[in-house]
């Protein structure tokens, strides 16, 4: 990572750190609240090793 990274100020109520299980159900609950909140994540786009169906029950 350079140092010439361009900088933006932001404000937001909630920063949720991580894509992963945990942090992609709370985004999803913070938006059925209507809660502004930002999500950010190492990783640009989820992967094979995402596991969705352990969030959601088998229908």
């Amino acid at each position: 990572m350079g140092g010439d990274m361009p900088t933006e100020r932001m404000t937001t109520e909630v920063l949720v750190v991580g894509g992963g299980g945990t942090g992609l159900t709370a985004s999803m609950l913070l938006s059925r609240l209507g809660v502004d909140h930002l999500l950010v994540s190492a990783l640009a786009r989820t992967g094979p090793g995402a596991c969705p169906s352990l969030l959601t029950t088998p229908t």
